[in-house]
């Protein structure tokens, strides 16, 4: 870890609502943890119902509709020089914060999406999200603001990809105050729904 990041995660740490992010963001890592797995998650209210692309989904924090997913050997926004260093799955997804604050937000969303192995019980985090838009890492999910985003998967060297990528999409609950930091946020809530994304082309927002 880098002084400067050890630096901003100290003067972060003294502003309460970081704090509390921090904090909050932390023990739900823990609690996905616990659960062990997608299908574990699953088990303990009954297998989620199968999404499909296009659909909106809503989660509790978040009204998540999947537009498309592709694999390349570029990250959308990267420039064409960087082509074949590393290969990539992206989802196109229309968000929407259902909650009435941006903070933690984000961090939530990252956690909540996830890609299944072929058992469907493990799920991967993306390695990162970017905006649409401008292709920038800084997404604040603004409240009832609907973005469109993509989460990148990093791909392992010489492991084919299957024609569709199961992808696995967890429940929240609102918490109105926590012990830790005293203030309101969302935990997970058991999985959602199961996703297969068939891959197609890149593809851009049908929404109005």
């Amino acid at each position: 870890m880098s002084l400067a990041l050890l630096r901003d995660l100290r003067q972060l740490w003294k502003q309460r609502y970081w704090r509390a992010a921090i904090i909050l963001v932390a023990v739900a890592a823990v609690v996905v943890a616990a659960m062990g797995g997608f299908a574990t998650a699953a088990s303990k209210k009954g297998r989620p119902p199968v999404a499909q692309p296009g659909q909106r989904l809503t989660t509790g924090a978040f009204a998540i509709t999947p537009l498309c997913a592709w694999t390349d050997d570029l990250r959308p926004g990267q420039p064409e020089i960087m082509r074949g260093q590393k290969r990539y799955l992206t989802l196109r997804a229309r968000v929407e914060n259902l909650g009435d604050d941006w903070l933690a937000m984000s961090a939530y969303l990252t956690e909540d999406v996830v890609r299944l192995d072929e058992g469907g019980d493990t799920g991967q985090r993306s390695n990162s999200m970017q905006r649409v838009d401008d292709h920038s890492f800084n997404v604040k999910l603004q409240p009832r603001l609907p973005v469109l985003l993509d989460l990148i998967w990093e791909q392992a060297d010489g492991k084919p990809v299957p024609a569709e990528v199961p992808l696995g999409i967890y429940l929240r609950r609102h918490v109105e105050r926590g012990y830790l930091a005293g203030d309101e946020f969302w935990v997970q809530n058991g999985a959602g729904f199961r996703l297969p994304m068939k891959l197609t082309a890149p593809c851009g927002d049908p929404a109005p």
